[in-house]
């Protein structure tokens, strides 16, 4: 009977322990909107940068738009189709403030979701690559229903060594640019895995 007891309690100790880890390891929203409701139809709008990668953004709102298909969370106007709307509408998504005019978003897109993604950093050295971003959807009448921010970073250290760090200092003078320059040419990205994996863990705690 002790033994059982034992058995039991060491059971509920380590059902405790998995659920506090899975809660732990879920991302989190850093907002959500109680009174939201889920959009139908969704418009992913252009990815703004501050710095002049324009591929950057290209590759990443392309990524966010297969991320938001495989959820099938719900319909999606194509990246196409905006472009096309945006163009014809006279709208310069290069100037952001523009694209902050949410009501005639709306109208224009005849959608009841706007998904806005910024890059807030992209770094990429011998040692280090690092995707820092911001999602928000808007609604019609709620506007703001959720926002999250993520970072993925991937970390290599370089030892410790003197000749360690002239090597480092080497490949970020000379190898890494040419790796920058080649993903460019190939219509890639150096840092495409680390966006994919940004966009898929905030993705996660859409409501």
């Amino acid at each position: 009977m002790c033994y059982f007891n034992v058995l039991k309690h060491n059971w509920f100790y380590y059902i405790v322990i998995l659920i506090c880890n899975y809660s732990c390891s879920r991302p989190v929203a850093k907002f959500i909107d109680p009174e939201y409701y889920k959009p139908g139809k969704i418009a992913i709008l252009p990815t703004l940068y501050n710095e002049n990668d324009t591929t950057a953004t290209r590759i990443f709102r392309h990524l966010l738009y297969e991320e938001m298909q495989k959820k099938e969370y719900c319909r999606l106007l194509t990246l196409p189709e905006i472009d096309v709307l945006l163009a014809q509408s006279g709208i310069d998504y290069t100037d952001y403030s523009q694209l902050l005019h949410l009501d005639k978003l709306f109208r224009l897109l005849e959608v009841d979701g706007l998904m806005y993604s910024q890059i807030l950093d992209l770094s990429f050295t011998a040692t280090q690559k690092k995707v820092h971003a911001n999602f928000k959807l808007f609604t019609p009448v709620f506007y703001m229903i959720w926002e999250d921010e993520r970072e993925v970073k991937r970390t290599r250290s370089s030892g410790s060594g003197c000749t360690d760090i002239v090597a480092v200092a080497i490949v970020d003078l000379f190898i890494t640019p040419l790796i920058k320059s080649a993903s460019r040419t190939m219509h890639d990205h150096e840092l495409k895995q680390e966006m994919q994996k940004c966009i898929h863990l905030s993705l996660k705690t859409l409501p």
